[in-house]
């Protein structure tokens, strides 16, 4: 056996021994609280936030994914310019078919009429031409990581307004050629 003398437990009351009165030994037991159990289910709940977010990302990343690759480089299936359909064709078969059959269209003379006298104007004259690379791109056509571009394709699309380059100065100077044919001089309208 061990010869240490044992320490009472100080919660516990200690025997008395015989050369001290019992009133005097005696020690009041103390009540120390439990400690509160930590909560569980609020740890629990934190874990499950950040598994729905993380599922949630995952998800939409895959949607996001899956639009791109079904988006694929073709237009939107509703896409055209003025009446021609170009929808479901890809870049190259796009402009093909703008330089084909809009282009020959849009290349006709334009007539102005100024009061009663009517003058032809050559649009590509005058400074007015179609981009029409940039016309098939604003429709929607190649690979796009833009979300609108995406849902736009996914979505069918629609009708296209054509890229119209002007020419400032040949513009200036096709206005200028009709107004030498058709200016007079002002008159007062109160004498």
């Amino acid at each position: 056996m061990n010869d240490e003398p044992t320490v009472p437990h100080p919660v516990q009351p200690t025997a008395p021994t015989p050369a001290q009165p019992e009133s005097l030994t005696q020690e009041p037991a103390t009540l120390q609280p439990e400690p509160e159990p930590k909560p569980t289910k609020r740890r629990r709940g934190g874990r499950v936030a950040v598994l729905v977010g993380a599922l949630l990302v995952v998800l939409l990343g895959g949607a996001y994914a899956a639009g791109y690759v079904v988006a694929g480089d073709k237009l939107p299936r509703n896409a055209s310019v003025d009446g021609i359909a170009l929808g479901g064709l890809d870049i190259g078969q796009a402009e093909a078919k703008l330089n084909d059959e809009y282009l020959p269209r849009i290349a006709a003379p334009m007539t102005v009429t100024v009061e009663e006298a009517k003058h032809e104007v050559l649009p590509a004259e005058s400074g007015l031409t179609v981009d029409v690379p940039a016309t098939v791109r604003a429709g929607g056509a190649g690979k796009s990581l833009d979300p609108v571009h995406i849902w736009r394709v996914l979505t069918g699309g629609g009708p296209i307004d054509p890229v119209v380059v002007v020419d400032r100065d040949k513009v200036a100077a096709a206005v200028a050629g009709i107004a030498e044919k058709t200016d007079r001089v002002a008159v007062d309208a109160t004498a």
